[in-house]
């Protein structure tokens, strides 16, 4: 994988991998600055079976709201076939500019039979004052 940006970070932060067996909610990544999304993807770590996976990155403004969270609007991912062997990694290249203090939802919206992984965002921080957002306040 080649970076695109010398500041390009990878966030992982799930300790453990994420069943996708099931519809939901699986993991919540925080979003700490000012940064633009470039990568959205899923490493399998346990095959993927019967069902294409269908994961969505929500982007939520408010921490711990729903009101107003976006539906893949971060990125998509969709498993080209049902079948992935693990240590395949899927991914989506985006272009997405996150705030401080905003979260993106990892949801599974299509459940495989069987399958897990670890979900990721690669990301570059944005250049921003703090006084030019107003969710950042000084104390």
């Amino acid at each position: 994988m080649s970076l695109r940006e010398s500041r390009q970070v990878i966030v992982e932060q799930p300790a453990t991998t994420i069943d996708v067996t099931s519809t939901g909610d699986k993991k919540t990544f925080v979003i700490p600055f000012p940064c633009t999304v470039l990568r959205v993807g899923f490493m399998v770590t346990t095959a993927l079976s019967v069902t294409a996976l269908v994961l969505e990155f929500d982007r939520r403004q408010l921490p711990g709201s729903d009101t107003g969270r976006g539906a893949g609007d971060v990125g998509i991912i969709t498993a080209p076939a049902a079948a992935q062997a693990a240590g395949r990694t899927l991914y989506d290249d985006v272009q997405f500019d996150m705030k401080g203090g905003e979260e993106v939802v990892v949801e599974t919206t299509t459940a495989t039979t069987a399958g897990a992984g670890y979900p990721f965002l690669e990301i570059v921080p944005r250049a921003e004052e703090p006084g030019n957002d107003s969710e950042f306040i000084s104390s």
